[in-house]
C-alpha cells in the first residue's frame, strides 16, 4: 500500500473552558499549545514516535516563532488548524500554521523556526534524513532560514523575577516556551494594557533554561500607531540574556 501523503496535516480543536479568559476569549498560551500539539500530530501521522526520539536523545525545539491573530476564538468554538513543513536544512526546519473558524475565516496565522538537538550533548544535530520523507519535503538547498528581529526598546518599565518551577520544564528539560509567555503577561503591570488585547507575537529564543535557577525579565513599552508596543528581555542566574518577546497590543474590539 502506497504511503498517505504527509505535505500538510489537519487537526481540530474545541475551545474549553480551560482554554479562556475572562473575556471568554481563547488565551495565546493555549493558541501556543495547540500549535505545539499539531506539529505533533504531523509528526506522528507520518509514523513518527517522539517518545524513542526522545529516547534516543533526538528533539526538535523552536528558535523562533511568529503569530498573528486576526480574530480571538471564543468558548465552546470550533476551529481546524492546518500546518505543514516549508522547509528543511541542516540543522533547522520552518513551520507554517494557519487557523480557520468554522466559517472557513482564518483567524490566526503562525510561523515558526525550529531546530533540531542532540539532547545528550545538548548542542545542534542535523535533521535525520527520514525527516524529509515523513514531512514531504524535498531535499535541497533552501535558503538560510532569517532569524526573527525584535527593536529593543527603552527605558526599562519593569523587572520581575520568578522562581522556575518543577511543573514550568517540559520533555526536553528545559522551560517550557509557554510559560515565557505567561511570564511576560504578568511583568507589566499598565493600566494602559487594559483595554487592549495582543495582536501579534514574535519570540526568539537564544539559550535554554532549566528548573534549577530564576529567571529575570526587563520589560517596556510604547505607543505606536493604533495601539502599544511590548518588548521583554529575559535573563538567566548568570545574566545571560536567554530570550526576547515582542507583543503588538490594539484596542479591544
Amino acid at each position: 500500500m502506497d504511503k498517505i501523503k504527509n505535505d500538510f496535516y489537519k487537526k481540530n480543536y474545541e475551545i474549553m473552558f480551560c482554554d479562556i479568559d475572562e473575556d471568554y476569549k481563547c488565551r495565546v498560551t493555549s493558541i501556543m499549545n495547540f500549535f505545539t500539539d499539531v506539529s505533533l500530530g504531523h509528526g506522528e501521522a507520518g509514523g513518527l514516535n517522539f517518545l524513542e526520539e526522545t529516547a534516543n536523545g533526538i528533539a526538535q525545539v523552536y528558535l523562533d516563532c511568529s503569530v498573528k491573530i486576526n480574530r480571538y476564538p471564543m468558548y465552546r468554538e470550533k476551529l481546524e488548524i492546518t500546518t505543514w513543513v516549508e522547509s528543511m536544512q541542516k540543522f533547522y526546519a520552518t513551520r507554517i500554521y494557519v487557523v480557520k473558524d468554522s466559517k472557513g475565516e482564518v483567524v490566526i496565522e503562525g510561523k515558526a523556526l525550529a531546530v533540531t538537538i542532540d539532547m545528550n550533548k545538548r548542542r545542534l544535530c542535523k535533521i535525520p534524513d527520514r525527516y524529509y520523507e515523513i514531512y514531504c519535503v524535498e531535499k535541497k538547498a533552501f535558503e538560510k532560514p532569517k532569524r526573527v528581529i525584535i527593536d529593543q526598546i527603552s527605558p526599562i518599565e519593569a523587572e520581575k523575577i520568578f522562581k522556575i518551577r518543577n511543573t514550568d520544564t517540559d520533555s526536553n528539560k528545559h522551560v517550557n516556551n509557554v510559560r515565557y509567555i505567561e511570564w511576560a503577561l504578568n511583568t507589566l503591570d499598565n493600566e494602559v494594557l487594559e483595554g487592549y488585547e495582543i495582536e501579534e507575537i514574535k519570540i526568539k529564543f537564544e539559550k535554554e533554561m532549566q528548573k534549577e535557577f530564576d529567571v529575570k525579565i526587563n520589560a517596556a513599552l510604547t505607543e505606536i500607531e493604533n495601539g502599544y508596543r511590548s518588548v521583554y528581555n529575559f535573563y538567566n542566574h548568570l545574566e545571560e540574556e536567554v530570550n526576547v518577546m515582542e507583543f503588538k497590543w490594539r484596542k479591544r474590539k
